[in-house]
């Protein structure tokens, strides 16, 4: 006669988590600040400044189109300057933001 009996599978032995996302209680003088996962939005404005970086982007091209007017450029040359500048502008902010939501999904 065999003293071994069949046990249901009841998962993976690592499934059971005493404390969310620890492998097993944390000591008795010990507590948990916090435990989440950051907000992309948040952090791209606390963490990045991606609206200060807006809005000094805004007024380098502001500028630009100031100078060309100033001097003896016309409107549509201040635009034409004006565009050729926003995509870089476009993508430096792009960057950013991509940046935080990658920083926001590994943490």
């Amino acid at each position: 006669m065999s003293t071994l009996k069949a046990v249901p599978n009841t998962g993976h032995e690592h499934e059971f988590e005493p404390q969310l996302g620890l492998p097993e209680r944390l000591p008795q003088d010990e507590r948990v600040l916090w435990q989440g996962a950051p907000d992309w939005k948040r952090m791209s404005r606390e963490r990045f400044h991606l609206p200060a970086l807006t809005g000094y982007f805004t007024a380098i091209l502001i500028l630009r189109a100031g100078f060309i007017l100033s001097g003896e450029g016309s409107i549509g040359d201040a635009l034409m300057a004006v565009v050729m500048l926003l995509p870089l502008v476009v993508f430096a902010l792009g960057s950013l933001a991509l940046l935080a939501w990658l920083s926001a999904r590994t943490t």
